[in-house]
């Protein structure tokens, strides 16, 4: 007998507060707790999707990556503090968000982090390129495929702390990023009836024309 579909599924945005330079650099500026922004699809955080660096050593080799909480970046440091906060989205909405990750994923290296963007942020001036993100415009960007518009600001302005301060999502665990999965076996039986469900998700014309348009981000036509 097939399994039937569940009516939702749930996405993850994790805050991580690393120790790297770039990282206490931003964290000056901001004077926030976090500093990077990552999406994933397990209660686990197995897989996370971000813009960051490609390899420990070189911040300036940048893109789209996959982040692992016991190797990289977060594999270096046990510290590492984060926050995790769930969405529950109709299937629709959810394959959307779903499929447009591993559609990046699958032509990641021609994806590059968008360094100018980012300091572009400081002078509040959105600045934006075909296939170019930084971590929180990327993520930004993900869910508003999906319809949902966290703020009012535009994706090429989205800081780390605007997703904390985001009534849309349910904060779920903060603490140390390596005792998360712990935390979560301890918990099995998390109520999860506060978590937003976005149920009704309308395209304004001007995010109509964002995420059709593959000039405009160089996103590949899904099949």
């Amino acid at each position: 007998m097939k399994k039937a579909e569940a009516a939702t599924g749930k996405v993850y945005v994790v805050l991580t507060r690393t120790g790297t330079r770039v990282a206490k650099m931003i964290r000056m500026y901001t004077r926030e707790p976090y500093s990077h922004v990552s999406l994933s699809f397990d209660e686990n955080l197995d897989t996370l999707y971000s813009f960051a660096r490609r390899h420990i050593h070189n911040p300036l080799n940048a893109g789209f990556i996959e982040e692992h909480i016991d190797s990289g970046i977060f594999g270096m440091d046990k510290r590492i503090d984060c926050a995790v906060y769930c969405l529950e989205f109709p299937q629709k909405e959810y394959r959307r968000i779903y499929g447009l990750v591993q559609e990046l994923l699958c032509h990641k290296e021609e994806y590059s982090y968008n360094f100018v963007g980012l300091l572009m942020v400081a002078l509040n001036r959105p600045w934006s390129r075909p296939k170019q993100f930084f971590c929180s415009e990327f993520v930004a960007w993900v869910l508003g495929t999906a319809g949902l518009s966290l703020t009012s600001k535009e994706y090429a302005l989205m800081r780390p702390e605007d997703f904390r301060r985001c009534l849309s999502l349910y904060q779920i665990y903060e603490g140390k990023l390596h005792e998360y999965v712990d935390y979560r076996s301890c918990h099995r039986d998390m109520d999860f009836s506060s978590i937003r469900r976005v149920e009704y998700l309308r395209y304004p014309e001007e995010m109509q024309k964002i995420v059709s348009s593959q000039e405009v981000w160089g996103i590949h036509k899904m099949a």
